[in-house]
């Protein structure tokens, strides 16, 4: 089976930061690992940065040499991105709507997804939303572990983590929503997610997100959130994070991993499960399948506890059902 992967952070962590290309790396997600473990749709998130940074990635690119604003280095991002869907335009390439990833998929090719990563880049300025959209991004995690203009980020502090949507916050999901796209909670304050499901007229989407019952970690959703997802028609994609999945645990087993998902699938419904892997995004932890070539070794232990149609769900249909839904 093919796979929807709703999570990774390979172009900024990877690509940008040490110097190499998704042809082959040194990381969790290239080319070659993408095709071996079956990649149907990958989504790169381009991730905002809470203060100026400077540019970590090939000697001789012309972004080296000075700092840039959040706004501007999610633009160097996306040149980079830009270069990376062009040079292997062969294998990958970008798609904006559903029939851009079943055209790709006629042409042999993965379907790259383009995400933000935290709001803060934003600025609160609706049109940068709008430039966001024209880029190609079709998913925005609201935060990351920052506050942003959208909202605040998930904390073990009880002030913060009860925190709703900002005025802004509340403003954009009303503009994300006509525009055609996904909102993601993960990274969210508890608070801030019931605002999203307040004020969403849309399916909304826990990208990359584990379960707070079986790992008590404040990035975690709890059940009622889950089955909030659920009932909203939105999609929870399991992170491989160990912290997320066994508390204190620097080991991501195949077997934390089915455990998640089978109780995403038992609190939100088979319809609400799929992958977030945050590959690239999790160098912290030691991974039993070791990457994204490790994938069908995932999809093996799970096909023991799901049926072969409810593996083509979680798989792929139920996120082209929600993107679909969402983005047209």
């Amino acid at each position: 089976m093919r796979i929807f992967d709703w999570h990774c952070d390979s172009i900024i962590d990877n690509v940008m930061f040490f110097d190499q290309t998704l042809a082959k790396n040194d990381g969790q997600v290239d080319l070659p690992r993408l095709q071996a473990g079956g990649a149907f749709v990958q989504l790169f998130a381009l991730f905002g940065f809470h203060e100026p940074r400077g540019y970590k990635g090939h000697a001789d690119d012309p972004y080296q040499g000075k700092l840039y604003t959040p706004w501007e280095h999610v633009l160097v991002q996306y040149d980079v991105f830009c270069r990376e869907m062009k040079n292997f335009s062969d294998k990958i390439a970008l798609a904006t709507c559903v029939s851009d990833i079943l055209e790709n998929e006629k042409m042999g090719k993965i379907s790259a997804l383009l995400s933000l990563e935290g709001g803060i880049p934003t600025e609160g300025k609706m049109e940068r939303i709008d430039a966001l959209y024209d880029m190609g991004v079709r998913l925005i995690t609201l935060t990351w572990n920052y506050e942003t203009p959208f909202g605040f980020p998930n904390s073990k502090d009880p002030d913060i983590m009860s925190r709703g949507l900002k005025p802004f916050g509340i403003e954009a999901i009303e503009h994300m929503n006509e525009k055609g796209i996904l909102i993601d909670v993960s990274h969210l304050s508890d608070g801030g997610f019931y605002d999203v499901a307040k004020y969403s007229k849309k399916p909304f989407i826990a990208s990359h997100s584990c379960c707070r019952a079986l790992c008590d970690h404040p990035r975690c959703m709890t059940d009622d959130m889950l089955k909030t997802i659920g009932d909203a028609g939105g999609v929870v994609g399991v992170n491989f994070y160990s912290y997320f999945l066994n508390e204190g645990c620097e080991y991501t087993s195949i077997d934390d991993v089915v455990r998640h998902a089978k109780h995403i699938a038992d609190k939100a419904g088979i319809e609400a499960l799929a992958f977030g892997s945050d590959f690239d995004g999790i160098q912290g932890s030691i991974l039993e399948f070791e990457d994204y070539a490790g994938m069908p070794r995932i999809l093996q232990a799970m096909e023991k506890h799901f049926t072969s149609a409810q593996m083509e769900l979680i798989c792929r249909e139920n996120s082209m059902r929600i993107f679909r839904d969402v983005v047209g």
